[in-house]
């Protein structure tokens, strides 16, 4: 199974696919994790986030501002449903998308796929006339991370 068909089965089984913005806390809640923020060092300055699935926690990193941290724990939900029973610290380079590591790459596809559904991008692209402000304000995600949806869909 694909990374964003993983993502659409967990939107589905739990009915948020139209949710914007979605509200990780019920996935993170449907896969028996908990959500945990690093605290504040210089130990995770360059940590995005991680998954201990021995304690059943995904982290992010208190120190981004609150678009990444979605993200990065998006991020990490895709490593615990595609990868799991594996422990995980996932660097912020992890999550650029030109990453080639097999297993982020795959975490990233999910993450977009889980945060920015096909469906609803293409219809709130268009609701939003293309700008990429208001559409990131709709997912709660950073403008680069909305521009980034919108090439890969091949919107820009």
């Amino acid at each position: 199974m694909s990374p964003q068909q993983a993502a659409i089965n967990i939107l589905e089984e739990l009915e948020l696919k139209n949710q914007c913005p979605l509200p990780l806390q019920s996935v993170i809640n449907h896969l028996g994790y908990h959500a945990q923020l690093f605290p504040k060092s210089d130990k995770t300055r360059n940590v995005a986030c991680g998954v201990s699935a021995d304690q059943k926690v995904i982290f992010a990193n208190s120190n981004d501002d609150k678009a990444e941290q979605r993200y990065s724990f998006a991020h990490a939900i895709g490593h615990t449903v595609l990868h799991p029973g594996k422990n995980f610290v996932i660097r912020k380079a992890h999550l650029h998308h030109t990453n080639e590591a097999l297993e982020e790459w795959e975490a990233n596809q999910f993450a977009d796929e889980l945060l920015m559904n096909s469906d609803v991008f293409l219809r709130k692209w268009d609701e939003w006339g293309s700008v990429t402000s208001q559409v990131a304000g709709v997912f709660g995600l950073s403008k680069e991370r909305i521009n980034v949806r919108a090439k890969a869909l091949q919107l820009i």
